[in-house]
């Protein structure tokens, strides 16, 4: 793997509130910026944020893991997840103190195999994409069981706005016949590939992302990809 790291930013202006009849490929509103790591600034908390605060996580037996491979601050709770332990998205509130885990493991219909990546509605709603299994299931706020989408293709993070779906597509184990070899798939909202953006290098044999949570974020009116591979 290569020293550098890529941000790339979409305008989605007329990628996101408008439909197309056909696919679009690397759309000409994409940005794609490429920053070596030589000249790289440092990042300092205190540029981004007015106040820093620290809440400890309750020690709770039902609560506990050994690492956070995502955390996400939303309806005054804390949801975060821990890839190796498989032990669901876990819920704690403003406090730290634990609430409750979302998501069973196991081979039952309404199960996960793992969790790859994971996002918080804003009905309260946590979606789990299992990578595995190739589905997002949906959990209602109270951590009930509510529905599970098929995917077509092989994802290893993924967000969501409004009526649009957006996947970091892996480059192994992959519909070559929907997505050929691009790193990112706009979906609409019956996840219908709308647009894909960005080749994979054919210079590089170890560049696939298999599992990545955090990699994309959607603000109002852009996209935000990150990764750290060709």
């Amino acid at each position: 793997m290569k020293n550098f790291s890529t941000i790339i930013f979409l305008i989605l202006h007329f990628t996101i509130f408008s439909s197309c009849a056909e696919v679009n490929v690397d759309a000409e509103s994409s940005l794609d910026i490429t920053i070596p790591f030589a000249s790289a600034k440092p990042f300092i908390l205190e540029d981004f944020v007015s106040e820093q605060s620290f809440v400890l996580l309750s020690t709770d037996k039902e609560g506990l893991y050994s690492r956070a491979d995502k955390l996400i601050a939303k309806h005054g709770n804390f949801y975060l997840f821990d890839h190796l332990g498989n032990s669901g998205v876990l819920v704690f509130d403003s406090d730290g103190e634990f609430v409750m885990k979302i998501g069973e493991f196991g081979e039952g219909p309404t199960q996960l195999r793992s969790i790859t990546d994971f996002q918080v509605a804003e009905n309260g709603d946590v979606l789990i994409l299992d990578q595995p299994l190739q589905t997002i299931t949906t959990y209602s706020s109270e951590g009930s069981w509510k529905n599970k989408i098929k995917l077509s293709f092989d994802a290893g993070a993924f967000t969501q706005s409004e009526d649009k779906w957006f996947f970091a597509l892996n480059r192994f184990n992959q519909n070559e016949e929907l997505l050929e070899d691009y790193k990112l798939g706009i979906f609409d909202s019956n996840i219908q590939l709308d647009s894909l953006y960005f080749h994979y290098s054919t210079d590089s044999e170890n560049a696939n992302v298999y599992y990545h949570p955090g990699i994309l974020s959607v603000g109002e009116y852009h996209l935000t990809y990150h990764r750290t591979a060709r």
